[in-house]
């Protein structure tokens, strides 16, 4: 199995790792010269649009880097015993493995931290939930995930859905989670949703893409809640126990 990772900017935080296993090639896609740490091997990419964009459609389509099984890290992760003992074997009957995210639990949970970082508008939120209405798709079932890392088979289930997750990510061209539950809904893409993290972030995060004003977007929230209720037709409750950042302060 190919270990994969990829790097578009040169402030990421990229640390050793301390548990490998020799079986397995562990491969650092990157954009730029850089010193490439053991165990990573270099793979040198050109870079394609911007770096969010390359970064995203190569963590994506996996199936153009790589022809087999692979597990996708996040670059500034500590890779943990887990990943071989627990998750490997959690791949078994499935097409992927993905943790599920540990605060936001449905996919509008999701779509109000994009508007708090700020990824969109209050437009941007109402033009998402308009495409989701037109799919038909339920606002009320569980859907989480996590990005840091998962496992996906080599087969057409994943091509498919990998060229479908960048389709809709290529409709906003920002985080990658929410595109992630719309395009596994949509071809009921077979992963296994797991309860644990296989990594650990590295301390430190290089510089957010978003830098917008969250305490101003914190006073517009029940704004986007009332939109949200409206659009969705649900009782939609936003706490601290389903976002990012705290709402109260």
């Amino acid at each position: 199995m190919i270990v994969y990772t990829v790097i578009t900017t040169p402030d990421c935080p990229i640390p050793e790792q301390h548990h490998i296993d020799s079986s397995m090639e562990y491969i650092m896609v990157h954009t730029f010269d850089l010193d490439v740490p053991k165990p990573w091997k270099s793979f040198k990419i050109k870079e394609e649009v911007s770096p969010r964009y390359t970064f995203a459609k190569y963590q994506m389509l996996s199936h153009i880097l790589f022809q087999e099984d692979c597990a996708w890290f996040d670059g500034k992760q500590y890779i943990l015993p887990g990943f071989y003992t627990k998750m490997l074997k959690d791949l078994e009957g499935y097409d992927c493995v993905i943790p599920m995210e540990h605060q936001r639990r449905l996919l509008l949970d999701e779509l109000v931290d994009w508007y708090l970082l700020p990824c969109i508008d209050q437009e941007g939120v109402k033009d998402v939930l308009n495409f989701l209405n037109n799919l038909n798709y339920d606002f009320t079932q569980l859907a989480s995930c996590n990005n840091c890392a998962y496992i996906r088979k080599y087969n057409k289930n994943t091509i498919d859905h990998n060229n479908k997750w960048f389709e809709i990510w290529s409709k906003y061209k920002t985080r990658t989670q929410l595109p992630w539950l719309i395009s596994s809904w949509l071809l009921k893409y077979n992963a296994n949703y797991v309860k644990y993290y296989p990594c650990i972030p590295r301390a430190g995060h290089q510089n957010f893409e978003w830098n917008g004003d969250i305490k101003k977007r914190r006073k517009q929230l029940p704004k986007i809640v009332k939109l949200i209720k409206k659009l969705t037709n649900t009782k939609y409750i936003l706490n601290n126990a389903n976002v990012s950042f705290r709402i109260d302060v």
